[in-house]
């Protein structure tokens, strides 16, 4: 087994948890120069081209958290079967991870306010989600095939 982890579930319409006033300013990654610095960020090191662009538009968005011209924080959206799925969320330089979350359910909340927000989380992590207004509803695990 890899990890375990904890499926999870907001509902659509649930309140925003509110970011502060130096929180990062949110928008969607338009173009593959600017999903290079989104995953570059995430990764901590540089873009090694895991995200590809022809990912971007349609059912996937990134978002980007920019403070001082920087993306200090970010999160994967992809919609399908009546809900948003919502990975690869990160906060870095100080942004925390609660700021991520609120950001990133706000711009979530203005591309599809109808629609749930789902995804799995562990640890730290989810202690972080379920902060965020997300509820635990059934485990997770992911394993390793070795063969």
């Amino acid at each position: 087994m890899l990890f375990e982890a904890q499926w999870i579930h907001r509902p659509a319409g649930a309140p925003v948890p509110a970011a502060g006033p130096s929180a990062p300013q949110w928008s969607e990654v338009g173009d593959a120069a600017e999903l290079a610095a989104w995953e570059a960020a995430w990764d901590g090191e540089e873009s090694t081209g895991l995200f590809k662009p022809s990912l971007l538009g349609g059912d996937t968005a990134f978002l980007a958290g920019r403070a001082g011209g920087r993306i200090v924080a970010g999160a994967a959206l992809h919609t399908g079967g009546g809900v948003v799925g919502v990975s690869n969320l990160f906060a870095r330089d100080g942004a925390g991870a609660d700021t991520a979350w609120a950001g990133a359910l706000a711009a979530t909340a203005a591309r599809r306010p109808d629609l749930p927000v789902v995804g799995y989380e562990h640890g730290e992590d989810l202690d972080t989600a379920l902060r965020a207004g997300f509820t635990a509803v059934g485990p997770l695990r992911v394993w390793l095939r070795t063969a």
